[in-house]
């Protein structure tokens, strides 16, 4: 009788009351300021992970980070299934800084909440480290002295017309090691300003650099071919 009850039995039930809601979301670590952000949470049953499909609430609320409410808004979408969404408009991310959230569902039976920060910057992209941002301003500093080095080559070269293939080279590599430059912060360490002067110098010296020195280059091949 004893073994026959053991193996009668039944374990224990989770009642409605005992579980909540498991909220997941993947809001990123960076945004980009003046810029729309598409905020998900998906929702489980915290007991067994089963995604809640039954008709749930969810709010969102965003706060700057002296506690100034920014975003409010309750999403009850059903057609969503399990995955509730809120198209917060760049209006709300139009200062630098760090962010708070939190993410708050219900339905009759239970709920739960997930909260996290976020920071808003120029790029939308993780700020780089101080060794590295040194290491990049001294880069940048070279550049631009190679820059201006490299201007007044092709500009005492010109008066003279006196170009040669040396002063060409010069100015080309000065120009591209600039792109390069521009395109290692855009990819890996895009601090704003050091983007803007960078950018700028591929704006303003793709005449003095690339057109320029080529031109001279054919003044002073022909004055050769005079002066033979």
């Amino acid at each position: 009788m004893f073994l026959i009850t053991l193996i009668s039995a039944t374990p224990p039930q989770a009642s409605q009351a005992e579980f909540g809601l498991d909220l997941r979301t993947g809001v990123a670590d960076h945004l980009k300021i003046n810029t729309a952000y598409d905020f998900h949470v998906h929702v489980f049953n915290s007991s067994n992970g089963y995604p809640i499909y039954e008709e749930t609430s969810c709010y969102l609320h965003l706060y700057t980070l002296d506690g100034h409410h920014q975003y409010e808004e309750i999403d009850t979408v059903v057609s969503h299934d399990f995955d509730y969404g809120w198209d917060v408009d760049a209006g709300n991310f139009t200062e630098i800084g760090e962010y708070e959230y939190i993410i708050q569902c219900n339905n009759s039976l239970a709920g739960g909440f997930v909260a996290g920060s976020f920071e808003v910057n120029e790029l939308g992209n993780p700020e780089p480290d101080a060794n590295l941002l040194i290491f990049l301003m001294i880069l940048g500093l070279f550049n631009f002295f190679f820059i201006l080095y490299t201007l007044f080559i092709t500009l005492r070269d010109l008066a003279a017309i006196e170009v040669t293939i040396k002063t060409v080279s010069l100015a080309i590599a000065a120009y591209f090691s600039n792109m390069a430059y521009y395109y290692f912060l855009f990819m890996f360490a895009p601090v704003g300003l050091m983007l803007d002067i960078s950018y700028l110098g591929l704006y303003s010296f793709g005449l003095t650099h690339l057109f320029i020195p080529f031109i001279g280059l054919l003044f002073s091949y022909f004055k050769g071919i005079r002066t033979e």
